[in-house]
């Protein structure tokens, strides 16, 4: 628990976030759009495959409109380009949790 009341899991891959997922309740996946092995959207694909339907938070330093275009097109997502402050991750987050 933290001081904003939030708990925070952490995964160092995507095969990882699934098992976490399906072993926990989850409110929201923070997840990079490029991550070595599984793609944040192909990975938010794979967890609603699994029965697990979340918003999601995608995060990246590419700015390209396809990037974000192919963010956008998952089902209950948003969007935070890098570089941001912690005051800009933790609103993020409240705004999609709040939805």
């Amino acid at each position: 628990m933290s001081k904003q009341g939030l708990r925070v899991l952490v995964a160092q891959s995507a095969s990882e976030a699934l098992a976490l997922a399906k072993a926990e309740q989850i409110h929201l996946v923070i997840s990079d759009v490029h991550m070595p092995g599984l793609p944040g959207p192909e990975l938010l694909a794979q967890l609603n495959a699994n029965g697990i339907s979340v918003p999601v938070l995608f995060i990246s330093g590419d700015l390209e409109i396809a990037t974000i275009s192919r963010s956008l097109e998952v089902d209950r997502a948003s969007f935070l380009p890098k570089p941001f402050s912690a005051a800009e991750l933790l609103r993020s987050v409240w705004t999609r949790l709040g939805e």
